[in-house]
């Protein structure tokens, strides 16, 4: 019960909701409930009114005549926040994107990510299963076509199903048999190999070509059986753009090549938030590395010790996440999971902890090292 209590407030388990004043995070109070675009004659507006959350599309002339609007609700809210949100509508069984995000970083509505222009209006993407195969529990889908789904089956979220398996047996054999102690008929990651937890979360953090049918990986067996998973992945070309691949940047890292094996859930506790909390990471780096190991910590004192990620694991501008805007082309920060000596970004690192502003040629270090 304690894990379940906390594992309601994960990224996973809000991952998707359904509309509501808490699950949608963007600002419905005007004027900040307005998009505006390089176009004066497009822009979009948050509404809500008894219960319904929408977003209105409007074309008007200069004369302020309107030559079109139409509104779209929110019916499903994907992404728990952590970097932004996009929002999915149904056109009755049929499910799409919609053209207005959230963006966490600058706390605005902005483009949706990828092939949404900016001064155009766009409500016809549609959501395949494999969306939803990471953003839900379940949902029963037409197989023969690309958006067609039993909206009245929707789990939202990633509950425990999907680590530990489909849980109706476990739960009818310990009903009937009270006095066992140990779980039985469900999948007990903590038993499995390095290389089973590991596909586990690369179901959904990593890139590839799924050869199986949404929703049918099962936690414990090969990932292979299912999913052609991509190894070779770059910081600036990552072909899944919401993980940046990051178990393929991981193993990619010599603490997992010099090691037995690095599992994901050796630095991440499924079971609970860690949003933001990096002297847990650090708390997990100092479990083989001591601070005398680093230069920066010998040399500037305990304020370094829990800044591990921030130096060795930066939060990067991702090419595959770019957004449009009226004021240019921006790129969301995503956590590069490649363990590594980023000299230019400890730079910065040390520079805000000590109070000094990086200088040109860290910043234009810098630069050239995102882009690598």
């Amino acid at each position: 019960k304690d894990k379940f209590e906390t594992f309601r407030e994960t990224t996973h388990a809000l991952t998707s909701r359904l509309p509501s004043d808490t699950s949608i995070l963007g600002d419905f109070s005007s004027p900040a409930n307005i998009l505006t675009t390089a176009s004066p004659a497009v822009f979009f507006e948050m509404e809500k009114g008894n219960g319904v959350y929408s977003q209105k599309a409007t074309i008007r002339d200069e004369s302020h005549r309107t030559f079109y609007a139409d509104s779209f609700s929110f019916d499903l809210i994907l992404g728990s926040g952590n970097h932004g949100q996009s929002y999915l509508y149904w056109n009755r069984d049929r499910l799409y994107q919609m053209h207005v995000s959230y963006l966490s970083e600058s706390k605005s509505w902005v483009n949706s990510p990828g092939p949404y222009f900016d001064g155009t209006i766009d409500y016809a993407r549609p959501v395949p299963p494999r969306c939803l195969d990471c953003h839900a529990t379940w949902i029963a889908f037409d197989p023969k076509e690309v958006n067609r789904f039993d909206r009245s089956t929707l789990i939202p979220g990633v509950t425990c199903v999907r680590c530990h398996g489909p849980g109706h047996e476990h739960v009818s054999l310990h009903r009937q048999n009270p006095e066992l102690k140990e779980g039985k008929r469900i999948v007990h990651p903590g038993k499995l190999s390095v290389n089973r937890v590991n596909e586990l979360c690369a179901q959904c953090h990593s890139s590839g070509e799924q050869i199986g049918a949404a929703f049918g990986y099962r936690p414990g067996e090969p990932l292979a059986t299912w999913m052609e998973i991509d190894l070779n992945a770059s910081a600036e070309n990552n072909a899944d753009p919401h993980s940046a691949n990051q178990l393929a940047r991981l193993m990619q890292s010599r603490c997992f090549t010099e090691s037995n094996g690095l599992s994901c859930v050796r630095c991440h506790d499924p079971h609970r938030s860690q949003l933001g909390q990096l002297n847990q990471y650090a708390a997990k780096c100092r479990e083989c590395h001591q601070p005398s190991d680093c230069r920066e910590c010998t040399a500037n004192g305990a304020g370094f010790e829990d800044r591990c990620v921030e130096c060795h694991m930066p939060a990067r501008r991702d090419a595959q996440v770019r957004i449009q805007t009226s004021e240019g082309k921006m790129e969301a920060l995503l956590r590069d999971h490649r363990i590594a000596v980023w000299r230019e970004t400890a730079s910065q690192v040390k520079a805000q902890l000590l109070g000094k502003p990086a200088d040109d040629t860290t910043r234009q270090k810098m630069s050239q090292e995102q882009s690598q």
